[in-house]
């Protein structure tokens, strides 16, 4: 039996399966709710949240709309233009004192989603537009077909 220090290979095997054998009913950790309207797009404050709004996020970094480095974003001129042209008035956002933009961690994905005055107004536009609808009775932002499908093209 080899042997490493005074403890042997087999006795650290032993351990360690007897570890994983104690353990293995334990429940894992959930994040998130678990309804899945809400795990899918919610409001977050006053932004859209869970899978969606991190979709949104994630696509806004990939397409160069958004700058990001550690927990700060900021949009650039492209960005500008797109969300000029999705029919957010930027200019006013800039007015407020509230930040532009901002990430925020979501607390179901464990990714950022768009937050801020940004966040807020992308939100509200897709409600403008009939993509999506706020529940009344929860945070839940239910997407109709045709707002699904033009949210998957942002």
């Amino acid at each position: 039996m080899a042997r490493d220090g005074n403890i042997s290979r087999y006795s650290i095997a032993c351990l360690i399966l007897s570890y994983h054998r104690d353990f293995k009913d334990v429940p894992q950790a959930f994040t998130g709710p678990k309804e899945l309207a809400l795990r899918l797009a919610r409001v977050c404050y006053n932004h859209l949240a869970g899978e969606q709004g991190v979709k949104l996020y994630d696509s806004m970094i990939k397409r160069k709309l958004l700058a990001f480095d550690e927990d700060h974003s900021s949009l650039i001129p492209k960005g500008e233009k797109f969300v000029t042209l999705f029919g957010v008035n930027l200019e006013s956002l800039k007015n407020l004192r509230r930040l532009l933009c901002k990430c925020c961690l979501d607390w179901s994905v464990r990714r950022n989603h768009l937050a801020s005055s940004l966040g807020s107004a992308m939100l509200d536009q897709m409600v403008k537009l009939k993509w999506a609808k706020r529940d009344s009775e929860s945070p839940a932002i239910h997407f109709s077909v045709s707002g699904a499908k033009q949210f998957e093209e942002i």
